[in-house]
């Protein structure tokens, strides 16, 4: 490697070190590329040789990704005049931590062996009442990446797109997961569609009361009847009883219309937050899309009150800002 006077960042590179620099700061980007895939091959416990599973896995999707973020390092680098240093300590290993980053948020840890080479793609959720439809996200990587790249001082357009289909699709997932799973059993759940149907409530306390109620009336008449109390404390504790229970009764049939809408109210609303978030997430189906059209759905989105990860409006304001298109 050269060590001419190129080293400081921002000094302007002799012409006659000129390729050797161009030639470092390539052998940097390419070794770091290398060292990528052969952390994958360790992390996915390949069975086949390793350089056979470097040599297959260009071109694929996580191939792809590193060599994009490793490139626009490169060429702001060689913009800037970063030093072979600089670019490699504060370029390109940040930027290949947000590709880590984002391989292991949007792929929920560590693939399957059948996954991998590969990486997020956007899809059509559907099934949104079945928790097993849902992509497995890990939100921490993914604000992470976001953090990470947000702070980096070059642009990638994939890790844009994959970030902000990323953000929405994790919100989805999660909140999802929360409203649709099955209930945990020794926790209490906010969601409406964990509660027990109020009509199935009602007919569990009126049996109840007729139970304790009727069947304590019935018990207070038997035992008057064979004298084992007076019969006219029997008869006034077996009026007493029933008329709890006809209270108990008329409270609860009076109840229930009013508990059956509210329940029916919360059910409804979970689903039209769910439909807000994939309106969003739908605009970004096909080709190349408009970041403020992306911005303004989801705003609406938050509006109506969904609660999207703040990591979302910081990645939307940046690429609004720069190129307007995902």
């Amino acid at each position: 490697m050269c060590t001419g006077g190129y080293l400081a960042t921002g000094v302007e590179v002799p012409e006659d070190q000129q390729a050797d620099y161009e030639s470092d700061l390539r052998k940097l980007k390419d070794n770091a590329i290398d060292v990528a895939m052969r952390m994958l091959y360790i992390q996915v416990e390949a069975k086949a040789d390793e350089n056979e599973f470097i040599r297959k896995g260009r071109y694929t999707p996580f191939y792809v990704l590193v060599d994009q973020v490793a490139e626009a390092a490169l060429s702001y680098a060689r913009e800037k005049k970063y030093s072979p240093y600089d670019f490699e300590s504060n370029l390109l290993n940040k930027g290949i931590d947000v590709c880590w980053c984002l391989r292991w948020g949007l792929n929920g840890g560590v693939p399957p062996i059948e996954r991998r080479y590969a990486m997020w793609e956007h899809f059509h959720i559907q099934g949104i009442n079945n928790a097993d439809h849902l992509p497995i996200i890990f939100r921490e990587h993914l604000f992470a990446a976001a953090e990470i790249y947000l702070a980096l001082p070059f642009r990638v357009p994939v890790v844009d797109r994959m970030l902000i289909d990323g953000l929405i699709a994790c919100e989805i997932s999660d909140y999802g997961r929360e409203m649709f799973r099955d209930k945990p059993l020794l926790s209490t759940s906010r969601s409406p569609f964990h509660h027990r149907h109020v009509l199935k409530t009602y007919v569990l306390g009126v049996v109840a009361n007729l139970v304790l109620f009727g069947g304590g009336a019935a018990l207070s008449f038997y035992l008057g009847s064979d004298g084992t109390i007076a019969r006219g404390w029997s008869i006034g504790i077996g009026v007493v009883l029933i008329g709890f229970l006809l209270l108990a009764l008329a409270v609860q049939t009076i109840a229930l219309p009013f508990a059956w809408a509210r329940q029916s109210k919360a059910r409804k609303e979970v689903e039209r937050l769910m439909g807000e978030m994939l309106k969003a997430y739908d605009e970004l189906q096909g080709g190349v899309v408009s970041a403020n059209r992306v911005y303004e759905v989801v705003s609406e989105a938050a509006k109506a009150g969904v609660a999207w990860p703040a990591p979302l409006f910081a990645v939307l304001d940046d690429v609004k800002s720069r190129r307007g298109r995902l």
